[in-house]
């Protein structure tokens, strides 16, 4: 294993989260910047009609989460072109991390997220469940081994301060919810071409794109143990 990837290895135990860099060629990132660019230019909002306790349009099989004013979830049916090619199912930089911490039997899937100019704050979340039927403090969390981590692709250009970065409550993979008050919030920034994988149980948010252009879009890739069902989302039609 090489130096960098044993130092992204450090960093997702220590601090949650971690930089993976130059993940892709110049000639990958023109494919995947025009697979998107065909994907944005298709109308994908079209309202189903049903009330729902979360803001999505499904479109044959095609569903789309609202995560916050100007903030859009394209959570399936955009697997195609560059998006269901190797060089991001089973990148050879990526891979080897994921290896090391999820060791075997998990699997992945991917989506994208949208965040237009003038987007807002999302609010801070850990992607997990709480896998408590009481409370959300995490405590039962907190006693499982790792079992889910996000990766995070630029799509459009780099991630910068001004269009979105992630923000992150570090070391908060370790830590149950009423133990937040002594972990700092980081945003993490990301040049196109490398990614941020982070620990599923981390607390996060993405911050509004404050740019006036630049409709900033990221793949994410999930990558869970086979046991938990991700596939769920409350208010969300699963057929």
């Amino acid at each position: 294993m090489s130096s960098d990837h044993q130092q992204n290895i450090i960093d997702l135990k220590e601090k949650g989260h971690t930089i993976v860099n130059d993940l892709f060629s110049p000639v990958e990132i023109k494919k995947m910047q025009s697979d998107y660019a065909e994907i944005r230019l298709t109308p994908q909002t079209t309202q189903n009609g049903d009330v729902t306790t979360s803001q999505y349009w499904k479109k044959n099989d095609k569903v789309i989460l609202q995560a916050g004013v100007g903030r859009y979830d394209l959570w399936r049916g955009f697997n195609t072109g560059f998006f269901a090619s190797s060089a991001l199912v089973d990148n050879p930089k990526l891979e080897p991390i994921l290896k090391h911490c999820l060791v075997d039997n998990y699997g992945s899937y991917r989506g994208m997220i949208l965040s237009d100019p003038g987007s807002s704050d999302q609010y801070f979340h850990r992607d997990t469940d709480p896998l408590e039927n009481v409370g959300s403090k995490g405590k039962a969390l907190m006693a499982v081994d790792d079992f889910y981590f996000t990766c995070l692709i630029p799509v459009t250009g780099d991630v910068t301060p001004e269009n979105g970065p992630t923000e992150f409550l570090e070391g908060s993979h370790r830590h149950c919810s009423d133990e937040f008050e002594s972990l700092k919030e980081v945003q993490v920034c990301c040049p196109l071409g490398s990614a941020v994988v982070f620990n599923g149980k981390i607390n996060h948010r993405g911050k509004g794109n404050r740019s006036e252009k630049d409709d900033r879009a990221v793949v994410y890739t999930v990558y869970h143990k086979e046991w938990y069902n991700d596939q769920f989302r409350k208010g969300v039609d699963q057929t």
